[in-house]
């Protein structure tokens, strides 16, 4: 999240009640304590730049401290968490200097990807990606902003897919995700954030995807990732 404060966010050192019943019965699998880990932090509990104590949130579901270092990693991964040498890990804070470059980064970026997706054309379906757009039109109208943000993730995630590189889809998740849960959902909460706009933009870059012109792909795909970029910035106020 963009940094607005100089108060340090308290360590994190349990886990919600409400939230420990998602886990069941099988509370030593990795996957359901990434899951659990990742939503405590797309929901703001788990604060930006707050300390992960690992010893306490072991404690507090019942499980070993290795199984909670190993979900951490997953988010690390994801750059939601960050690792920092000698010192625990912290739930990932961006400045509005980062959120600027993450933003020049998939100004070429997602392009690339719009122009790649064309390429292997052959290997994904239109279906797919029109309903990814579908859901994010219907979010936009209903002003639900969290499954706005969920349904965006989602359709950019199928669109890095559809370019069959693994390589571009690992440093976009990595620098994406992180952007997203501190930063775009932050805003789409608190600000008067045009959806309906952003989903006909996303809209627009998927249909010129479909028309498989490599160039319109891209130019349209640009056009579309300055305008996001454009309105971050205006909703932020400079914060």
């Amino acid at each position: 999240m963009i940094d607005s404060a100089t108060k340090a966010p308290a360590p994190v050192t349990d886990i919600p009640p409400a939230s420990l019943h998602s886990l069941g019965r099988s509370t030593a699998v990795p996957d359901r304590l990434v899951e659990l880990f990742r939503n405590l932090i797309l929901k703001g509990e788990w604060a930006p730049g707050a300390p992960i104590v690992e010893t306490g949130i072991a404690k507090a579901i019942g499980v070993s401290q290795p199984t909670v270092r190993e979900a951490l990693k997953h988010l690390e991964a994801e750059g939601l968490i960050l690792r920092r040498p000698f010192r625990s890990c912290e739930v990932t804070k961006l400045s509005r200097e980062e959120v600027d470059q993450i933003f020049r980064l998939r100004l070429e970026w997602e392009p690339l990807a719009a122009e790649l997706a064309v390429e292997n054309r052959a290997n994904w379906k239109s279906e797919q990606l029109l309903e990814a757009v579908d859901r994010l039109v219907r979010a936009a109208e209903r002003g639900d902003s969290d499954a706005f943000y969920n349904h965006d993730l989602e359709f950019h995630r199928f669109l890095w897919a559809c370019t069959g590189n693994p390589f571009l889809v690992k440093s976009l998740s990595q620098i994406t995700i992180p952007l997203f849960a501190f930063w775009t959902l932050r805003h789409l909460r608190e600000s008067e954030v045009d959806l309906p706009k952003q989903a006909a933009a996303h809209k627009r870059f998927a249909l010129a995807i479909l028309s498989d012109d490599k160039r319109t792909a891209r130019d349209t795909t640009r056009e579309a990732m300055q305008g996001f970029w454009e309105d971050g910035a205006r909703v932020a106020g400079g914060a």
